[in-house]
């Protein structure tokens, strides 16, 4: 029942967010790249190991390797990105880990919505599997930003800085 629950917070937080962005013209996913060349993040939220729903705790660091994207009329923008922390289970604790790429759309300077495709793993147990993700990322100010992500693997949400090298 606790995965359920998260999942349905997770899933509403997602549509509040998406919700308080006001409507606007189809030009606004046109814009220019975003100066971001590296990124750190953090997020909290439930883990999922088998049928095993825990704490999780993932810090993420993505490096652009592509400015322009994949689609030439879309503001988007490609980074490969790391991510590990610790998975906290009852009565033990596992570490996860994965390689990904992350694919952003950019509406507009603050607000994102983002895929995530790789390969993603534990440590006690030990299991490798691919993973999918969809994510979001809100610019506070300046480099800060909201991040929140939904897998099958993970729900969290928290914090990112942007660096422009």
């Amino acid at each position: 029942m606790k995965f359920n629950l998260a999942r349905a917070l997770s899933l509403a937080t997602f549509a509040l967010v998406l919700g308080l962005q006001p409507l606007q013209a189809a030009e606004e996913w046109k814009g220019e790249p975003l100066p971001t060349n590296l990124s750190f993040s953090a997020m909290a939220g439930a883990g999922v190991i088998g049928g095993t729903v825990g704490f999780g705790l993932t810090g993420a660091i993505a490096i652009k390797i592509a400015h322009e994207g994949f689609i030439p009329d879309i503001n988007d923008q490609v980074f490969l990105e790391f991510q590990g922390g610790p998975l906290f289970l009852s009565p033990s604790a596992a570490a996860m880990y994965g390689l990904f790429m992350r694919w952003d759309f950019h509406k507009n300077e603050d607000f994102s919505l983002y895929s995530l495709g790789g390969f993603g793993g534990t440590i006690n147990p030990t299991r490798v599997y691919p993973r999918v993700a969809l994510g979001l990322i809100y610019r506070l100010s300046g480099d800060f930003a909201l991040r929140a992500e939904v897998s099958h693997e993970f729900i969290g949400a928290g914090l990112a800085i942007d660096f422009s090298l």
